[in-house]
Parts: structure tokens; sequence; C-alpha cells
């Protein structure tokens, strides 16, 4: 592999879209195939978009039948989600079920997701919940109405189209950070309750009220970020299309640095995690308004995030870089999982061998060092870009799945990976 290979923790995302029941947009099989390529060892799979989510007990069981039936080239674990209708269910969810933990929504969602917005008031139900089962909540964090949530599409894109503005720039005013900022305020109101767990932030100027809440002794906040907030920007030379079109939204440059300078540096982000979220193709052939919002980019996330390291300017060196790399890809986030850091996320003795060899050096197109694994191809916004980094090998409990030099995977048959779920006393 050359003297210029880096050993690494496999990667841990705990914010990965298995949308297999129901619409086989990312099932089990390529997802996880797609992730050993990437170097990621573990996927943390969230309640939707599959069809039904995973918010009851039969739900879950539909999950678990699909994952343990396919070949696995990573292994996988489940969280459970929360809608008002399921409410009632959250109960034998949580002590019946293997999930990890809830995630919710604060923010509301077109009824083509299948999915629903919880009120602040139930958010605060669950954490109590939760809290007592030493479980986290994860919680997309934008509040508005569903019907202010219209309101400001239509004006947004009004607004675009008589003042020639870009579709992207349209969707930013769409999503302002107001709503990002009144959706944490929430959840870091209920973090002396339960673990929350801010997913995917996008709006640097929320890091006051999260410094603000983790120097509390007695609250227990984590947060996430994701490759694509860190590396594009919506005043850089990356075309943002629909391949880049999520929510809450990327936002300008000031914004991606101060991600950087005032949440990675001082640590208050927590870890990096990808929302991959594919879709069928045709979802996304649509005007930028109404074309489905999601990031594809499970296999790319290592290369997104060393590119965005390299140009961050935080890292004294390359160590530097690689230390902090370990930290928010591997074992920050094995911590975020129940009982998942006692054997994932370092590499140290008694450690299950999940490990990721990459080569730091390489620079170039996405697809020119490998195919692509995911189950729609060329719906990733990276494919084009020079990334810096390339996986050459990837280990699930000392086991090679993966060997980038010649894009090969361990026979199907084999299946290394395995289904986790937390162990109910």
């Amino acid at each position: 592999m050359g003297p210029e290979a880096v050993i690494s923790p496999g990667g841990i995302d705990v914010h990965c879209h298995i949308s297999e029941l129901g619409r086989n947009w990312e099932g089990y099989h390529s997802c996880t195939r797609a992730a050993s390529a990437g170097g990621i060892t573990t996927i943390l799979g969230m309640p939707l978009n599959s069809l039904p989510p995973t918010t009851t007990k039969e739900a879950f069981d539909m999950e678990v039948d699909r994952a343990v039936h396919t070949s696995l080239m990573a292994d996988v674990g489940l969280w459970g989600g929360v809608m008002p209708e399921s409410l009632d269910q959250v109960d034998d969810l949580l002590n019946h079920c293997g999930v990890f933990g809830i995630k919710a929504f604060l923010a509301p969602l077109p009824e083509s997701a299948g999915y629903q917005a919880v009120s602040p008031s139930m958010l605060a139900d669950l954490s109590s919940k939760c809290g007592a089962l030493g479980l986290p909540i994860l919680v997309h964090s934008e509040l508005m109405t569903l019907e202010e949530a219209e309101a400001a599409v239509a004006h947004a894109f009004l607004s675009s189209k008589n003042n020639v503005e870009s579709p992207h720039d349209a969707h930013v005013a769409s999503r302002p950070t107001k709503w990002e900022r009144d959706a944490i305020k929430v959840v870091c109101a209920l973090a002396n309750k339960c673990h929350m767990h801010i997913v995917h932030l996008s709006d640097a100027g929320s890091l006051d009220l999260i410094r603000e809440t983790k120097s509390r002794h007695d609250t227990n906040l984590t947060v996430e970020t994701c490759p694509h907030y860190l590396l594009l920007d919506s005043d850089s030379s990356t075309p943002m299309t629909v391949l880049t079109k999520c929510f809450p939204p990327i936002r300008d440059g000031v914004n991606r640095q101060k991600l950087w300078n005032d949440g990675i540096q001082p640590g208050l982000i927590d870890m990096i995690a990808s929302d991959h979220s594919p879709c069928a193709p045709e979802l996304r052939n649509k005007p930028f308004e109404e074309a489905w919002g999601g990031i594809s980019g499970l296999q790319y996330q290592l290369p997104a995030i060393l590119t965005a390291m390299k140009s961050s300017g935080i890292y004294a060196d390359d160590d530097d870089m690689f230390i902090s790399l370990a930290g928010l890809w591997s074992e920050r986030p094995a911590q975020l999982v129940p009982g998942l850091a006692k054997v994932k996320g370092k590499l140290e003795v008694g450690m299950q061998a999940d490990i990721c060899v990459w080569n730091p050096d390489h620079v170039g197109k996405l697809a020119d060092a490998a195919k692509e694994h995911h189950r729609w191809k060329g719906a990733s916004a990276f494919l084009d870009m020079n990334l810096n980094g390339r996986v050459l090998a990837t280990f699930v409990n000392g086991l090679q799945v993966y060997d980038g030099e010649s894009d090969a995977f361990l026979d199907d048959s084999q299946s290394p990976g395995s289904l986790w779920v937390r162990n109910i006393q």
C-alpha cells in the first residue's frame, strides 16, 4: 500500500438513510458496499425514508428481517423514530426493540416523506422517557409551521425569478437561520433531562447557544455537522444545483469558515456524519423548489472531509489533522451510540478491528479512483470535484471487506457485516 498510507479507525456514520422498505432508494446491500468503499465500517440507519418508517415495533421488525437476510459489508445499527401518530407506541419501541435512540423532527415535512414533525412539548415528554433509559434523542433542528415553510418557499423563489438570483440563493432564503436557532433553543433546554443530539448543524450563529449549554455541568448535548457544510458554500465556484439541495441549506463562505473556527476547533461540534439521503433520480429532475432535498455522498465522505480540513486553516500539520479526523469520524460518533464506544471507535487492544487504510496524498476526481457503489449513480455533488484522499482498504472485525486498489469487495457469501441491536434487559 506504500509508505504514504494512513491507518485509521473505521468510520462510524451515525446519520444514514437506508431507504429499502417501500422505496428501494438505498438498500442494505448497496449502502454497506458504498460505506466500506468509503472506509466506513459502521452505519446507523435513520427511521426515514423507509415506508413504513421505523416508528413502531412492527416496522422495526421489518427492518431487522431485511438486514439479517442481506449480505452486509459493514456493521449496521438502527435509530427509532417518533411522530405524533406513533406517540402511543414509543414505549414499545424503546423497551422491546433494539433501537439505540430516537430521531425526531421539529421541522414539518412534505406528505410524500411519510414522516411528521413533533411539537416542542411532545419532544419534552419524549426526553423524559429516553432520559430514564439513557438513550439519546437526535433532532432535526429547524422550528416552523408547515404554512410558514410553504410561504417562505413561495416568496423566496418568486423574488429569485424577479431579481434573477440563483435557485440555491432562493433556497437558502427560504430556510432562515432563525428557524434553526429557535429549534436549537428547544433542544438545549432539554439537555438536562436527556442526551440531546443536534443533527446536521448548518448555522454557525447557533454555536453561542451550544457553547453556553455545554458549559453547564448538568447537560448532555452533542452536535454533528456534515461534509457538505464544511466543504461547500454558496460563495464558492462549485455549482449549487439540485444535487446540493438539503435541509438546512448550505450557507455562505463566512458561515462555513465559522463552523471550522468556532465549532470544530474548540470542540463544540463533536462529530461529522454524512446525512446520506438518496432518492429516485426522477425526484431530483425537477425545478429546484420542487426537487427532493438530500445529499448523496456516503462513499465520498472521507475525501470530502479531508479536502475541507486541508482548506480550513485550523490545523498545525498533518498529524494534528489526522488525529482530529479520527475523533470526528470514529471516536466521538461511537460515543453517541449507547454501548458502542466499548468496542468501536479506536485502534486499541480489545477493540473490534474496524480499520480504514487510506492515502492522504491522492488528489483527483472520485470516479477516476473507483466505481460508484451507491444504489443510484451520478447523483453526488462530490463526483466531479478534485478531492484529497483515497481509500486503499477497509477491514470489518479484522476481515478485509474492500480492496481500494482493485476496487473489489469480499465475496457476498461471507457477509462480514452484522446487524447490531441494543441489549435490552
